[in-house]
Formats: C-alpha cells, structure tokens, sequence
C-alpha cells in the first residue's frame, strides 16, 4: 500500500485547522501536520518534507503568498495550494503568478468542498512528481552528450558557438567559456575548403542534412582527418535557425586504408613465390602423401605469416597465420622487435639486412632461411620474403615454415612423430574411425572433451559415444555419403560438419561440432573418416540466451512509446509495433506488406525516397522530420530516427518513430508568445529594464521617456548613477540582496534622476531572473508623481475596507466554514457524545462570528469625525476596579484624536485586566521629548513577552477578541500616533504613545 500523502496545513484559524485535518484524514490517503502560522510552517519545513502545502492567505506577520514567494527564494519547489476565503481577483492572480499550483475559495458545502481541495492535492502532487522525473531525465541525457567521445556543436548561421561539449573542447583545447559566443572555426585544409563550402552551401529545408569528410589543420600545424555530419534547422518560414553538427577524428582509419593499399601489391607477389615453393616442397614430398594428407585435412586453409615492419625492427601488424606460427595473439605481437622470433644464430646476420635493406646503394637478399622461435621456445626452419614497402620506410616480410623440407631425411619417421605431436596438443579432440564406425585413433585430448581416457574410447561402440537422436543423425549423413561416393557424384575434398550430443564420462551430455572427412587411398577411395571434434556446449547455452534475448528486445520493442517498424530492401513493411499501427489507424497485420511511404504525407515523398535510397547504399542518415498521415487523415509530425539491421539473414532497416506533434505546437506557441511579449515590453506603459553587473541590459520606450536619456546613454552608464543620491545605498542593497535569494521587498519607491537633473519618484517591482544564463534582476518602474498625494488620501480608506472585507469575508467565512464542517461531521456520527463535542465547537464558531460582526461595528466609525482636542480623564474611573488601582498623572493634557480616543484606554484597561497576571496597579502618565509627548500606561503585572510586543498589535491575536489593540493603534494612527510594548517581561507592562508635535497640548 503507497505511503499517505504528506500536507502541511497552514492557517491562523485553530479550529478551522481542525475540521480540515478531520476531512482530509478521514479519506485515508492523506497524513495532516497543522501549522498556525506562516512562522511556524517554515521552522517545520526545515526539519521535515511534505508532498504538498494547503495555506491560508490572510494571516498575521506574514500572508500566504508571501509564504510562497519566500519558499520559492530558498528553492522549495513544494506542490502549494492557497485555500483562503478572501476571494478578491487580484489575489487568485497574484497566487498564481506567484507560483502557487491552485487557488481554491472557501465556502459552501464542506463535503464538496474538501473533496475538490483533495483532488487538486492529488493533481498537484502527482504533476510535481512527473515533472522531477522529467527533470532527472534531462540531466541522464545531457550527461550523456556531454561524455560522448564524439565532437559535438551547435553554432548559429554567422558561426556564432551556442554549444559544444567536452570532446570539442579538449581536442581543439579551448574552454568551454571562450568558445561560447565566439565564432570560433577549425582551419579546413585549402584541399577541402571549396567542398566543405559547398557542402553547407546545399542545405535546404528539403534536404537539411549530409556528412562531408575533411583535413583540418590543427594549432600546431598537425592535419586530422574528421568526418561531421551536420543538420541544418529551418523554421516554419524556411529561415535558417542553426547548425547542428557531429564530428569523429577518422586520421588513423584513413592512414591505415592508404598503408595496406601500398603493401597490397607485394603481398601478392610474395604470396605466388611461396606457393611456387611450396608446390616443390610438396613434389618431394610425395611418399609421405598418405599422412601428409591427414596434415592437410586439418591445416588446409592456412596461409603465409606475414608482418610489416618498422625502421627500429619493431612490429606493427600481422595476420592471423603468423599469430599462429609464434604462438602469440595480434596484441602481444603488436609493438615487439621482430628480433624476439629469430635464433640467436641468425639475428646479427638478419639486422644487417634490416639496415641494408634501408640505405639505397646496398641490395641485401630478399629471400633467404632461419630458425624461427616461437613463443614455446621451438624452432623452425623459415623461408623468408622481404620487400621495403614504396614511398616509406616500413618492410614486409611473408614467412613460411619449411621445417619439412630441412628435415627431408628423415621424413617419414619425422612426419609421423610430428602429427602425432600436433594431433595430441590441440585443444581440439583428433579421431579417425573406419567405415564400421570403431574407432582407429583418439588423440588424449579426448579426456578433456569427454572425460574417458584414450583406452576407455578405443573400447567403446557408437551408441555408447552419441544419444539416439544425434546417432541416427550421423548414421543418415554417412549413409548420403557413401551413396554419393557409389554414384561418382562425390567430391573428394568435401568436408561435412555436423553438431552432435555426446555423453560425457560425469553422466552429462555435451554438444560436439564435428568436422568429417574421407581418408583416400592412392586410388581416392574411402578407407576412413578423419573426425576433429570441439566443445560447442557453451555456444548452444549462447545460442539459447540470444533467443531468449531475441524474445525479451521484441516485448520491449512492442511496449515502446514511439512508433517502432521494419522494412525490408523492396521498402514495405515487415514488422510494427502496436503504437505505431494504433498511430496509424490500422491493426498491424494490416499494416505488414503495405509501403513505408503509404503514410508519409505526399509533399514528403521526394525527400524520404531519397532517404530509402541513401539507407540502402549504407550512407549515414541523420534524424529527419516528416509528417505520417493515419488512416483517419489525422496527420503527426514525427522524428524518423533509423539504422540498418539483418532481418531473417536479408537487409532491413529499423526505424524509431517519435510523435512530437505536441511538442512542436508548444514551440510555435512558445515562439509566438516571445514574439507578443517582446511588442508588449515595448510598448508597456512602465518602465522595464533589465539589470545585471551594475548595468542596464535591457530598456523599453517608456524608460528613457522617464529619464530623457537615449538608448545608447542609458546603456552606457552604470544603473546607479540614474538614482538619487539619497537613495542610491537602499536600492543597491536592494539589488544585490535579490541578487543573493534573500528576502527582501517586491517593490518600493525611489526618486530617478533626470537628464535635465530633475528627479521623478517611481514605484519599481523588481524580482531576480536570468539574462544569458546568469541571474539579473527584471524591473517594472512606474511614474508615482501624480500618484503620491493621491495615495496619502486614500491610504486609510483603503486599509479599512481591505481590513473590513479581510474580517467579513476571510475571517467569518473560516468561522463558518467550521460551523459547516463540525455540523457535517456531527449529522454523519450516531455517537451522542462525539455529537456533543462537535456541537460544542460550533457554538464557539457562532459566538466568534458574533464578536467579528462587533468589531467591524465599532471599526466602520473610525476615522468618520474630524479629530477634536480631548483629556485624557474622560472616565477613567469607570474602569477602575476593586483590586486594581488607578493612577492618573495626565489631567493637564489635551491631545488632537480622533473622537474614539477613549477606546484605546478602555482597550489598555481591558488587556490589564485579562493579561496582566497579578497586577495590582495601573499607572497613567506623561513625559516631554524635545516637541513629542510621550503618554505611558503601565502596570505591575507579568508584562508581555519579548517575542510579542509586536505580535500583540496585529487583528486576531489574543485570548479574547483579539481586536482590542489592533484597534487601539488604528484610532491612533489618523493622527500620527504610535504605539509599542516596551516592558520588561515579570516586571509588568509598559505601553508608550508617541503623541508628534502640534498634536497635544498642556491647558493653561
């Protein structure tokens, strides 16, 4: 069972935190931590993850979106979901360019409503989750690029680098950050300038593709041949965009082919002159032709060793005859002095040649004997031929063993003892049976194959050697054979090669490749059948692990996403996934014979029958795009990827369809947006500019409307020198603050300097971006000069109504939320007492609506009569009590307030009397600062704790209302009044009113 989905729940309304989580919770899915503040949510996600975030808007000290912006500066990317009843447009759009995945209203139904919040936590969590896998993948990819050995770049048709990758980079040995942005080009060797030219001259958007091979001459003037297939990308309009290109150094591939072409044709007279030397060998040979023939049956398709040398005696190839002759492999011959193979008795003899054969008034001999050492340490007498190779100083040299001919003597009894030799040290097994089929000889390898000793087989029939079916298998052929042989249809040097099952002397059976052949008589009749036998067991396991593999790359090829077929050479269909029949509208047995360009859109035909053909002559086909046409006529654009492969032993070729319809109208879409987005910055009635190094690297007309200065100037200038000097230090700190991530305000106002040296105040939006992959910052400037004496008017009409509209639609919806939700959850529950509970907290919910329509009561009035002079002993002893004294020290003062002064003391009294634990006095008093007037309430209380001295003046905090010095300091502000907690917490509470000048007064 998957793990619940994790949410911090985010809201300053406790009990509407509550009925959320019980909601929520009660679905099964998800697991609920409660946070009631914005303060408290970031303390919990430092500690912890969660899959989503569910908040609030309005809350105290810091709102949700503000919540948002901050966890977006510090790179939490967390699914966040405002849910808020303050409904306003702006804000849902505010949240939403903010970041925030969805804005859900509060109210109505609670069932509904919180079925629909679970469903956009389903939705958001699981987009997030696709989109982190997306981004993973990316990067694979990238790195993958990235590390491959081929050369890779991207460059604009001015030849303006926008991408390489390492291997360009080390090979040319420039960095990344010099080569980006330049027009850095390799030097093509004069030979190759023109085709090259040409080769890019070609291009179109019907043929955008091709691969050229070229010298390029390097800095320190070595010349590479490289071979770079390049694509050309066209826009809808046929503009060319860029190049993307793909290089592979092929310097050692072309010297290579020009080396063995040169050595080909003294190989070849080499070559003759051995046979002829060998067919004399053989001539006198001829009494030993009966074993010789065994030798030649086993060793007839070997040829001369042959090397090429280079001018300090080492090796720098070899065929697979010499590999035999020395007994090494190609890798450890590769590199040694050919001086390792030759007898200590000839090599001083041999290296005279050597250097003979290099200095051109000296003719050594090039053919002549020696005792050749192989890896074993054995001798053997060695013809030898060597040529120096035309134009260079390399030789070769072709050898053939002679030892028979040296030891013709003693030919017959050698011959013997050397077959029997090589018959009994091969890694293959050597039988002959006669044609009885009992066995004649079995070399010892025997044992190794299968187990029984030499003895052990002479004594065994044929059932005992083969299983039924392989016996009957051997027996069929033989019988053909002979047949053949009785007919005169045979063929004296045929060789039959047949896979048998043998026992094996553990109880096992293995599978045997046998290759047969008649031993003749003078006369070329048969007397017996020469076997030599190796273990192919570990093959067939291979041959069953490649069918296995066959099965397992056809289930991954039918289960692909993109659109997989094959054709054959004629070009119709051979095999299709079930996507790519699905794609096209047809089963796939429908689709199987039909043409490939059966589904190409007709004005791709041309260009991809070229493309048949170039895949046909095994030419290098980059991706191509084209559109497929289905059977609906829907068409798709698709990205044809292709190679060549063999189909049931014919050419074929495998193609890799992927569908990037979509894809391609998200780019046009992108395209056109940038293109919108460009004309709207434009022609914005603010101001835009783009900021970076202390720099302006992006203006708009209306910004040099607002400074007088042109295009050039403003570019010209460092941005600071465009602020007033009293204000240049905060939106430096500003600036480069955003810069960092830290937090610091969206926008605020300053003064911009004019050319004509006048100044304008501005409003500027600001937020961090990148500009040509470093961060900047994106700034929005507004003229505020008809806007400021504006704004001080309507600043407290405006705080008001968005507080009045926060309380009734923000903080009354949550509370009947609440309402809502307990009454749901108390319809749905039979048990009285939970019933009760639930009921409970619905009338706390009513009675906090009540206290909420109170306030705003109270609120409405403030700021609605003028300010009038007032005492501060307007019966202040009405809110004395028994076991609180009251001291007033201010009967003298008058101060200009607005008329619901005196609710600020009945607030204070109040906050005494419900907060300051055990106080037993207040005291009213005032002090005289320079032209303010300091008004001091204090107590003998607890006082208040450091962490709320601020807290306390914001709506919604408290035990009770939580209005009382919200509204406190609002009545004082109309006239310029401050106020602030500044107490010493256990020695009471001290609250201090900073009256400004001209608003109090002493009577006379």
């Amino acid at each position: 069972m998957p793990s619940p989905i994790s949410i911090l729940y985010v809201d300053d309304e406790p009990a509407l935190l509550e009925i959320g989580k019980l909601f929520l919770e009660r679905m099964g899915e998800f697991s609920v931590t409660k946070s009631e503040s914005a303060t408290d949510a970031i303390r919990l996600l430092s500690d912890q993850r969660f899959d989503a975030i569910i908040s609030d808007y309005q809350m105290p000290e810091m709102n949700g979106i503000e919540l948002l912006k901050y966890l977006k500066t510090i790179g939490n990317t967390t699914p966040f979901i405002i849910f808020t009843g303050k409904g306003r447009e702006e804000v849902a759009i505010e949240a939403l360019n903010s970041g925030a995945d969805f804005y859900l209203q509060k109210g109505g139904d609670p069932k509904s409503q919180f079925a629909e919040l679970s469903n956009k936590v389903r939705y958001a969590v699981a987009r997030r989750r696709s989109e982190d896998a997306l981004r993973e993948s990316e990067v694979r990819y990238r790195n993958v690029v990235e590390d491959m050995d081929e050369l890779i770049c991207r460059f604009l048709p001015d030849n303006t680098i926008i991408f390489v990758n390492d291997a360009f980079c080390n090979l040319f040995e420039i960095s990344r950050e010099a080569i980006i942005g330049s027009r850095f080009q390799p030097t093509i060797h004069p030979d190759d300038a023109d085709s090259v030219f040409h080769h890019f001259a070609s291009f179109t958007p019907d043929q955008p593709s091709g691969t050229i091979e070229e010298r390029v001459i390097m800095p320190d003037g070595q010349i590479f041949w490289q071979r770079w297939s390049t694509r050309a990308m066209y826009d809808d309009s046929g503009i060319l965009r860029e190049y993307q290109s793909v290089g592979r150094d092929i310097t050692n591939l072309m010297m290579q082919d020009r080396e063995l072409r040169r050595a080909n044709e003294e190989l070849m007279a080499t070559d003759e002159e051995l046979r002829q030397q060998y067919n004399e060998i053989m001539a006198a040979q001829k009494e030993l032709i009966i074993s010789e023939g065994r030798y030649r049956a086993i060793f007839e398709y070997t040829s001369a060793a042959t090397i090429i040398i280079e001018e300090d005696t080492t090796i720098s190839l070899a065929n697979t005859a010499f590999e035999q002759l020395s007994g090494d492999n190609t890798e450890d011959i590769i590199g040694r002095s050919w001086t390792e193979f030759v007898s200590q008795s000839d090599r001083d003899r041999m290296v005279q040649y050597h250097q003979q054969r290099r200095r051109s008034n000296e003719t050594p001999p090039r053919n002549y004997e020696f005792t050749f050492i192989d890896r074993f340490g054995g001798n053997h007498a060695t013809h030898v031929t060597v040529g120096m190779i035309p134009g260079t100083r390399q030789s070769v040299a072709s050898f053939y063993d002679i030892t028979d001919r040296v030891l013709m003597e003693d030919a017959i009894r050698r011959s013997e003892e050397q077959y029997r030799m090589i018959t009994e040290n091969m890694t293959e097994t050597i039988t002959v049976v006669d044609l009885s089929m009992h066995f004649i000889y079995v070399s010892p390898s025997i044992t190794a194959l299968r187990g029984f000793t030499v003895s052990e087989v002479m004594q065994q029939s044929f059932e005992e050697v083969l299983i039924p079916a392989s016996r009957d298998l051997a027996l069929r052929r033989f019988a053909e054979e002979m047949q053949h042989e009785a007919e005169g249809t045979h063929n004296p040097d045929r060789v039959v090669t047949l896979d048998l099952e043998e026992y094996h002397k553990d109880g096992s059976t293995i599978w045997v490749n046998n290759t047969l052949k008649f031993l003749r008589d003078e006369d070329g009749r048969p007397t017996a059948i020469l076997v030599v036998s190796r273990n192919i067991t570990d093959q067939k396991r291979a041959d069953i692990f490649l069918k296995e593999s066959e099965l397992f790359n056809r289930t991954l090829i039918e289960n692909l996403p993109d659109y997989v077929l094959l054709y054959g050479s004629d070009g119709r269909i051979l095999h299709i996934n079930p996507p790519a029949a699905a794609a096209l509208g047809y089963s796939a047995q429908e689709v199987i014979g039909m043409h490939v360009l059966s589904f190409v859109a007709q004005e791709y035909h041309e260009g991809v029958r070229e493309k048949l053909t170039d895949r046909q002559e095994q030419r290098e086909i980059a991706p191509y795009e084209i559109e497929i046409i289905s059977k609906g006529g829907e068409r798709s654009l698709v990205i044809v990827k292709g190679a060549s492969i063999r189909h049931h032993d014919a050419p074929a070729t495998l193609l890799v369809l992927t569908d990037i319809t979509d894809r391609k109208k998200v780019e046009d879409a992108l395209f056109r947006s940038e293109e919108k987005y460009r004309q709207l910055i434009e022609h914005s009635n603010e101001g835009i500019l783009v900021a970076q190094d202390g720099m302006i690297r992006l203006s708009n007309r209306r910004l040099k409307e607002l400074t007088g200065y042109s295009e050039e100037e403003i570019y010209a200038k460092p941005f600071i020198e465009f602020i007033h000097p009293d204000d240049r230090e905060m939106v430096a700190v500003n600036h480069q603050k955003r810069l960092t991530g830290e937090q610091v305000p969206e926008h605020y106002d300053f003064r911009l300097l004019r050319k004509d040296g006048d100044y304008t105040w501005i409003t500027i939006h600001s937020s961090r971006s990148t500009w040509d992959g470093r961060y900047a910052t994106l700034n929005h400037v507004i003229d505020l000069t008809h806007q400021k004496t504006i704004e001080e008017a309507l600043r407290q009409a405006n705080r008001k109504l968005q507080l009045l509209s926060s309380i009734t639609r923000h903080d009354i919806l949550n509370k009947l939320t609440t309402l809502q939700g307990y009454l749901t959850l108390a319809y749905d529950s039979d048990d009285d007492s939970i019933q009760h509970t639930y009921l409970r907290q619905v009338e706390m919910a009513a009675a906090a609506i009540q206290r909420h329509i109170e306030f705003t009561r109270q609120y409405e009035k403030l700021g609605v009569a003028e300010p009038v002079w007032q005492s501060l002993s307007f019966r202040l002893d009405e809110i004395s009590t028994e076991t609180i004294t009251f001291q007033d020290e201010c009967q003298a003062l008058l101060v200009l307030a607005d008329p619901m002064l005196e609710k600020v003391f009945f607030n204070l009294m109040d906050n005494t009397l419900r907060h300051g634990e055990g106080a037993t006095q207040v005291r009213l008093s005032y002090e005289i600062d320079d032209n303010n007037c300091r008004i001091i309430w204090e107590d003998n209380g607890i006082g208040v704790s450091d962490e709320s001295k601020k807290a306390i003046f914001g709506w919604g905090v408290g035990k009770n209302t939580g209005f009382g010095l919200f509204l406190s300091q609002e009545i004082l502000r109309i006239t310029g009044i401050t106020i602030q907690e500044t107490g010493t917490y256990g020695k009471g509470a001290r609250f201090e009113l900073e009256v400004p000048a001209g608003m109090w007064r002493i009577k006379s």
